[in-house]
């Protein structure tokens, strides 16, 4: 089993992967090398399955180039909502620079609605594009 941190180390199972799958095994070790390959298959899943569960925002609705809204998870140590609006003002809003012109393409924040949930607070983020 092989441990996968961060995206270097998924790049280097899948490149054992793909060679261990191009290559012919010797003989009387074909089990052997399906065996690690279905390890190494799982190993894959766990690593996106994890990063699943860690992820701090859900995309819950995408409009493509209209932007999009998400569902931003805060951290714990926020209790109140003045708190969690002054993170999420510092931290995540995000700011478009007023070039001359205009059509950055830079994201910017439209609006945002922070939320107690499940006894943890969240914010809604409206995202948008300078198009």
């Amino acid at each position: 089993m092989i441990h996968i941190e961060n995206r270097s180390d998924l790049k280097m199972v899948y490149e054992v992967l793909m060679d261990m799958q191009a290559l012919r095994p010797l003989s009387g070790r074909e089990e052997t090398v399906r065996e690690h390959i279905k390890e190494l298959k799982k190993d894959i899943r766990d690593y996106f399955s994890q990063q699943e569960k860690d992820s701090e925002c859900h995309i819950i609705c995408d409009d493509g180039t209209g932007g999009y809204m998400e569902l931003v998870r805060l951290p714990v140590s926020l209790y109140t909502k003045a708190s969690a609006e002054s993170y999420f003002k510092e931290k995540e809003v995000l700011r478009c620079p007023d070039l001359p012109g205009g059509c950055t393409g830079h994201s910017f924040t439209c609006w945002y609605r922070i939320i107690c949930r499940q006894g943890r607070m969240w914010a809604y983020h409206r995202v948008a594009y300078d198009v």
